[in-house]
């Protein structure tokens, strides 16, 4: 699951990208004007019917960009269909353009232009459609509100106008009223426009435009009224035969997939846990700990106290093969680091030896430097050597095998969670994110495994404590069966601090901790390297805490994010369009 959620963060992220480079360049050009007519009749049914023939004057540079134009236009007002039909798309002397139509989301997006060919400065596109049942009843009318250009583009409009008309046979009916509105998303402003009507003895027309230049995202809209009963309402379809046959049968499905199915699923799930996802019972007590565990490496403890390999384990164990000079850290500048191998790594760990081959090759020499910005895509090998460790664990009967069961829950959560969304079942996308959650708590560590967590909790406990504390825990009987420390040696504190340094980042203390020792050191350490000409022991610190945070997030995959827009509330009509 984990290679599944860090693949598909890597080509959310990779596509996003794309995607607004692309979008950055092809839309970058201008109209100079968008003009349409409205021709509103009714049909034989006694319903809104209305052909519309728009008139758009584009811009674009003299390079190689564009194509052509897209132009969205809603597919539904008012919770229903308007039975959208493309009619012609021409240019300005009416020769036919070539174009192609595709859906997105609610709306229908004619493509126009030849893929084979670039367009140049100004250029006309005509485009005639017609849409039904575009009037509403409100109040004790019937009203006519209409958004023209609509506010999905990302270009200006030198200009915007429009307009209705109204024919002989609906101008009894008309109530004489015209207003416009322009501006940005539900605006209601009518600064920015102008309405009037203009009663002709076979038609009235409305006409609105705009006093200013429509910015991207802004919008022309205008709204009539008519008598009360002038046009028909939309009338849902009657319901066909096959329909009242098949509803039963669904709802039965329904009740099965939407609740037995998700009931079962998360009662198997949670037996599975309970029976081989949880950890044995421990000792339940913790004794401070003043040395890291002998023989067991940082990224293995990352493993046993968080049941995968987190990212900053990896910073902790280039900071602890530093400490042990197998490595030295340089700071060139604040936050960018370079490394450099100071040993030969032959009796490392064989975890440690793969840390050490990701960033300076698969053969390294002494002396090799790498810069650490340079390793910043490292975040699948790490994904892997989690992996690694994780059967490592396993191997060593530190954690029990229930990758099986684990694979279970989460290939029947994401398959319940993918059908759930695609069946809008809230209660089974619940379900399913809970058995994904489930299955990413199945790591069980054995007895043995416990006591190395409670170990390592028991070095954090020491850690935490005060410093007059800690060393009263050096000093005391228990401690010297230990390992005796001289408490009044600063050069042995400080070795035996070192190499609880890269525990302080894995528990994400290492500014605090590293502030406890720093002032006991009379020169810089060997292994570190900082950018002041002066070695500064409150600098020292706040190094080694710059240092985990930066590197821990530099191993981490892209993130991406995405945004939506909207249009003039109430009104059909609108949509949007751009380049391609």
């Amino acid at each position: 699951m984990k290679r599944f959620v860090i693949a598909l963060t890597i080509g959310l992220a990779v596509s996003a990208l794309a995607s607004s480079n692309t979008s950055a360049s092809v839309n970058d050009f201008r109209f100079s004007s968008f003009a349409a007519d409205y021709y509103l009749r009714k049909d034989k049914a006694g319903r809104s019917e209305m052909e519309i023939k728009e008139r758009l004057v584009a811009i674009f540079p003299d390079f190689d960009q564009n194509h052509g134009i897209e132009r969205a236009i809603p597919t539904q007002y008012d919770n229903h269909p308007v039975n959208l039909t493309i009619q012609t798309v021409t240019d300005d002397y009416g020769r036919t353009l070539p174009y192609s139509t595709y859906n997105s989301g609610t709306s229908k997006v004619v493509r126009i232009g030849d893929p084979h060919t670039y367009v140049h400065g100004e250029q006309l596109y005509r485009i005639t459609y017609t849409v039904h049942d575009v009037t509403r009843k409100l109040h004790n009318s019937d009203e006519l509100y209409w958004n023209v250009n609509g506010t999905w583009w990302r270009q200006s409009f030198t200009s915007v106008s429009a307009k209705l008309h109204i024919p002989k046979e609906l101008q009894q009916a008309y109530d004489g009223h015209a207003a416009c509105y322009a501006g940005a998303a539900l605006s209601n402003s009518s600064t920015y426009c102008t309405a009037s009507a203009d009663v002709q003895p076979n038609e009235t027309i409305v006409s609105t435009t705009t006093t200013r230049q429509l910015n991207a995202g802004e919008n022309l809209a205008f709204f009539t009224g008519f008598k009360a009963g002038t046009f028909k309402r939309y009338v849902k379809p009657p319901m066909p035969l096959w329909q009242k046959i098949i509803i039963p049968i669904a709802l039965t499905i329904g009740v099965i997939w939407y609740i037995i199915v998700p009931v079962y699923a998360i009662a198997k799930g949670l037996k599975r846990w309970r029976l081989s996802g949880r950890d044995v019972e421990g000792k339940n007590t913790i004794v401070p700990e003043y040395l890291p565990p002998s023989g067991k490496s940082v990224l293995l403890a990352s493993v046993i106290l968080s049941d995968r390999l987190q990212n900053k384990a990896v910073s902790a164990t280039i900071i602890d093969l530093s400490v042990r000079h197998y490595m030295k850290v340089y700071e060139i500048e604040k936050g960018q680091y370079e490394l450099e191998l100071a040993k030969d790594i032959g009796d490392l760990l064989p975890e440690e030896q793969r840390v050490v081959t990701m960033f300076f090759g698969s053969a390294p020499t002494l002396g090799d430097r790498v810069n650490l910005k340079d390793k910043s895509s490292l975040y699948t090998e790490i994904a892997e050597l989690g992996r690694t460790i994780y059967d490592q664990t396993i191997g060593t009967g530190l954690m029990a095998d229930t990758r099986k069961s684990q694979k279970h829950i989460n290939l029947a959560g994401g398959l319940l969670l993918g059908f759930s969304i695609v069946t809008f079942s809230i209660f089974g996308i619940a379900v399913g994110i809970a058995l994904l959650i489930i299955g990413n708590k199945m790591p069980a560590r054995t007895l043995e495994g416990i006591e190395l967590k409670e170990y390592l909790l028991g070095l954090k406990a020491y850690m935490q404590m005060a410093e007059a504390e800690r060393i009263q825990q050096l000093q005391s009987p228990s401690g010297a069966e230990r390992m005796p420390i001289d408490t009044t040696d600063n050069s042995t504190l400080i070795k035996l601090y070192e190499r609880l340094l890269p525990y302080a980042i894995l528990f994400g203390i290492e500014t605090e901790w590293a502030g406890q020792f720093a002032h006991l050191y009379t020169a810089p350490p060997d292994w570190y390297s900082g950018t002041s000409p002066t070695f500064n022991a409150a600098y020292f610190a706040a190094s080694l805490g710059s240092f985990s945070s930066s590197t821990s997030a530099s191993f981490s995959p892209p993130t991406s994010s995405g945004g939506s827009s909207g249009g003039f509330s109430g009104a059909g009509g609108g949509g949007g369009g751009g380049g391609w």
